[in-house]
């Protein structure tokens, strides 16, 4: 999590704001916080597109896992891309 100061907050004290996805993407290659962090935003929506798409929660669950290892293999070569659409 970042800190940062905002112009819109009345007291001057710092305030958190969520690390960027493509911030977290690059610490995850070698901080597994990060990693967990990543898992726990994206896990549902790529769930979500799964179940939609096959219909069948059980193979959803599958493709979910999948996609989450593979995207571990491949964090070493994300490049500050969207993550969002390197993702998927």
């Amino acid at each position: 999590m970042v800190l940062r100061r905002t112009a819109q907050v009345k007291n001057p004290d710092l305030v958190a704001l969520p690390e960027p996805d493509e911030t977290l993407a690059m610490r995850a290659q070698d901080d597994a916080a990060a990693l967990t962090e990543i898992y726990l935003r994206y896990s549902g929506p790529v769930f979500g597109y799964f179940r939609l798409r096959t219909g069948d929660a059980q193979i959803a669950e599958d493709l979910t896992s999948q996609t989450f290892t593979q995207m571990l293999e491949a964090l070493p070569r994300f490049r500050a891309e969207r993550f969002r659409s390197w993702l998927f």
